[in-house]
């Protein structure tokens, strides 16, 4: 995933927790078809816009262990591509931030 319209790009191989949840989705698709696990690492590259200093683009790049099954390299993606997480990134909640009293707050209001 290559740094567009100027933005810096930073690469990580220990993605936030969030984004590390999909790794569950596809090592949850490996096990089911005991299909080993050992050498498949995650790593995250994301784009930063230099303007606004947020995350512009974010690649998640599974990277296979040799001898892993050529059939199923397309589907250990489309199950990564089933975690929560990401889908909350595409299409992200309202977030509304709000002041309260510790008062209110503990009687429920």
């Amino acid at each position: 995933m290559p740094a567009t319209g100027g933005a810096r790009r930073i690469v990580t191989r220990s993605p936030p927790v969030g984004i590390s949840l999909c790794v569950l989705f596809m090592l949850s698709f490996c096990q089911q078809r005991h299909i080993p696990t050992e050498g498949i690492r995650l790593v995250q590259q994301m784009n930063v816009d230099p303007r606004t200093h947020l995350i512009s683009e974010v690649g998640i790049r599974i990277e296979l262990p040799e001898g892993f099954p050529e059939q199923y390299r397309a589907a250990v993606v489309r199950a990564a591509d089933q975690c929560t997480v990401k889908k909350h990134l595409q299409f992200p909640p309202a977030i509304q931030v709000y002041t309260t009293t510790r008062e209110t707050a503990a009687a429920g209001v």
